[in-house]
């Protein structure tokens, strides 16, 4: 399978310069879902290449993405690590205006200790 798709600028005015980075992913109905981030902006299109969603990213544009189940990582072009949960509930209930928490933290959590040792 292959899915092709062209970017166009959007309502905020940012416009696609070839370093776009995305990647795809599936819902928890088994749609897939593709992602990209332009200018600070994140997006989400359905497989018909219909937006589903635009948000800012808050911390710059993602430099690379990666989808695990329905967390989408991200390194951004001003250094930071981000997790965003894209779950059909967290963009519905974005979409009302009730955003999640963001946390920050200066550093990664120490790995677990494996059993035994």
């Amino acid at each position: 399978m292959r899915f092709a798709m062209r970017l166009k600028a959007g309502p905020g005015g940012e416009k696609p310069s070839g370093a776009e980075s995305c990647c795809m992913g599936v819902n928890s109905q088994g749609q897939v879902r593709f992602y990209t981030s332009c200018a600070g902006y994140l997006f989400g299109f359905d497989i018909d290449g219909t937006r589903l969603w635009r948000t800012p990213t808050g911390c710059g544009s993602a430099c690379n993405m990666r989808c695990v189940g329905q967390r989408l990582f991200m390194t951004t072009s001003n250094g930071t690590a981000a997790c965003v949960d894209v779950t059909d509930e967290a963009i519905e209930q974005a979409r009302r205006g009730k955003l999640a928490e963001v946390r920050t933290t200066t550093s990664l959590p120490t790995p677990p200790k494996p059993a035994g040792k």
